[in-house]
Order: C-alpha cells, then structure tokens, then sequence
C-alpha cells in the first residue's frame, strides 16, 4: 500500500487530525481489504469515514502483542477526534487497560470518546491504578455520566479542546472532582464562566477560583487546588482588554478568601504547605497586596520546612517591595531570613563577607550541602550585624 495517497485523504477528511497511526495500522492489513475499504472513503463525510474505519483498526487489538497494541489504540483515538463513533470498539480498548504498557494509551481514548460525548457504562472498568487526578479521569467521567451529567461532561470536552494546556487540564479534573461532590453548584458556575471566557485564560482562572477554593479548603486534592490557584500569576498577558496593572487592580479583590485559606494550610501537611507559599509568592509578583496574611507569613518564617521559610520570606520581600514598605536590595539579599529559621549562629558555620554593605564578619545561620561525584552545590545564608542585611552565599562547581 502507497501510504502518500492514502495519508492524503484522510487529511483531507480529517483536517486537524494527524492519521499517521491510522496509516501504520491499516498498512499491517490485508491490502486487497484495505484498497476496498479505501476506495469507500472518499464518498463519505469525515465523520462518517472514521466510523467505517473504526472496526478494521480495533481488529489489530486482538492480532498484536501489549507492546504493539499502543499504535492501534492511537489510531483509534485519532479516529474518534474525526468525528467518529467508537461505541463498538469501546470495549476492546477497556480490555487493554490492565495491561501496563497500554493503560495510558487506552485511558486516553476513553478519556476522548466520553469527552465526545460517547458511554462508558457499559464498560468493565477495572480500578485505578494510580493516584493522581490523570490517572482517575476516566472513571470520574463515567461516573458523571452514571449520575446523569452527560451535559456537563460534554461542556467539559468543548474546554479541553480549547484550551490545550496542561495545567489548566489539571484545574478542569478538580471541576470534575467538585462535580462528583456535594456542592456540584460551583462547579457548574465554574463550567458556564469557563464556556462565557471563551480563550482569555484570566477569566478562565477567575471563573475556577470557587471550586479551587474549596478544593484547597475541604478536597483531597489541596496540593493540587495550590499548584492551580499559582498559575493565575501567568495569566494577565493573555486577558482581552485589560493591561497586566488594570488585571492587578482587578484580582486583588477577588482573592481574599483564597488568601485566607492558603495561609491557612502554611503549617499544615509539608507538600500542601510548601504549594501554598510558592502560590502566595506569585500572588505578591502578580502585584496583589498581601496585607491580610502578613502574620501568617511573618509567622511561616519559623516553620521547620526550609522551602516553606524560603517561600513565604520571598512573598514578603515581593511585596513589601512592590509596595515600597522596603528599599530594594542587591541580588542574594533581603531583610528577612530566607532559609534559616532563627537568628542564631550556626555552630561552626563561620562568617562570610555580606553581600550589602561589604562588611566581614557576617553570621551564618544556614547551610545546606549537596555533594556528589559529579557536582558541589553549597549554599549558606548569613546575616550582618552592621547593616541587619540577610545574604544568600553559594560555592561549587
């Protein structure tokens, strides 16, 4: 089989389709059937065309082995983003989800065929391997669908597909998440504001604040609510009609609440707690004012995680800085400890020279070492007497 020809036309069915897989699956076959299942095609709608193909691509499920199965199962994912109706090959993709090597692929095409609309109740879905929000979507899907939202579960397709990034993907599984919840309210909200926002990711961000909040408040997702609700600091540029200061002045209002609740989770599980100071850290550099959880950050400077202390003091330099509450200083510097969580010396840490005024006899108060064969990287943090000035030392190679 000539495979230009017939690449050709299935992009020209399929426009915004790649059908390379369909090509490899379809070249394995019998080419007497496949020149006649071809010489079909060019009389059928796209849509129609990735029906007719559906079967004889699923056939290489059952004659390959788990390794070379992934192929046929991309294939067949690209066939239902042509329009296509999986509802007979659905089953025989759920069988390969077991199998390690075609779990993900196979997860994937579910995930598209329920996104497009297509059922999963009839599937033997085993349980989920994995723990993260990925790893469950497709069993978050088919249970929206047992519960009678098949609407909201095809309003979230419509989002996936317009926005093809990742982490607003890991937001919308927390939307899916809310809608298996008891306040199923916000999350709905949260899909009409996502469907009015059209691509101005801002709105996006802002119309997902709700069900953020309470996923950081009440969830089992509080690391990722975190980690979603920091993404919002890269979102200004792409917000239609508002420069990145009108989009400060316009946010700060509206995070309130979610400040109160990251603050809230600073001394709670480490891995929560150190998302939660890197997102009130992007808060400060997004221009927002962090005047209602100043204490909660001055009092996260004394936590037993270094990444939390260093996360919370770089919020409070941000700002206070931004603000003008505090001269700007050199690179390596700032008022306040960054990784040390008090003030006295370090036994046997010695003095450096600081890094803002020049004097010698700076304090440490901090070391960390990663040394292996490969790499030296020491940092120390020191503070002077003379100036008051916290400073950030580093040596390796």
């Amino acid at each position: 089989m000539k495979t230009g020809p017939v690449t050709q036309l299935l992009r020209t069915l399929w426009p915004r389709v790649d059908p390379y897989e369909v090509v490899g699956v379809l070249r394995e076959q019998d080419p007497a059937s496949v020149a006649a299942l071809l010489a079909e095609l060019p009389a059928l709608s796209g849509p129609d065309a990735a029906t007719r193909l559906m079967v004889p691509v699923a056939d290489a499920l059952a004659t390959r082995s788990p390794a070379d199965r992934v192929e046929a199962l991309h294939a067949l994912d690209a066939l239902v983003r042509g329009g296509g109706d999986p509802s007979a090959i659905l089953p025989a993709a759920a069988a390969t989800l077991p199998h390690r090597k075609t779990r993900r692929a196979a997860e994937r095409l579910l995930r598209r065929a329920a996104l497009k609309g297509w059922s999963l109740l009839s599937l033997d879905l085993p349980e989920p391997t994995g723990k993260d929000l990925s790893a469950r979507q497709i069993y978050r899907l088919a249970a929206l669908q047992r519960r009678g939202l098949e609407p909201a579960v095809c309003t979230l397709g419509i989002i996936y597909d317009r926005q093809p990034i990742s982490n607003m993907h890991e937001s919308l599984a927390l939307v899916e998440e809310q809608l298996l919840s008891g306040d199923r309210a916000s999350a709905q909200a949260a899909l009409a504001g996502l469907t009015a926002a059209g691509a101005d990711l801002y709105r996006c961000w802002l119309a997902l604040l709700p069900v953020l909040t309470s996923q950081l408040r009440d969830g089992a997702w509080q690391n990722e609510a975190a980690c979603a609700l920091g993404q919002l600091r890269y979102t200004p540029r792409y917000a239609v009609g508002l420069s990145e200061a009108q989009v400060a002045q316009d946010v700060a209002p509206r995070l309130g609440e979610v400040m109160a609740v990251l603050a809230g989770v600073l001394r709670v599980r480490r891995v929560v707690a150190q998302s939660a100071a890197q997102t009130l850290w992007n808060f400060a550099a997004l221009g927002v004012p962090l005047d209602a959880v100043r204490a909660e950050l001055e009092g996260a400077l004394s936590s037993p995680d270094a990444t939390v202390r260093s996360r919370c003091s770089g919020a409070l330099s941000e700002w206070l800085v931004r603000s003008g509450q505090e001269p700007p200083l050199p690179r390596g510097c700032s008022h306040r400890r960054r990784f040390a969580a008090s003030d006295t010396p370090l036994e046997g840490g010695g003095t450096v020279r600081c890094l803002a005024c020049g004097v010698e006899g700076a304090q440490v108060l901090y070391s960390h070492e990663d040394i292996s064969q490969t790499h030296a990287d020491i940092m120390a943090e020191a503070r002077c007497a003379a100036c008051g000035v916290y400073s950030e030392h580093r040596w390796g190679y």
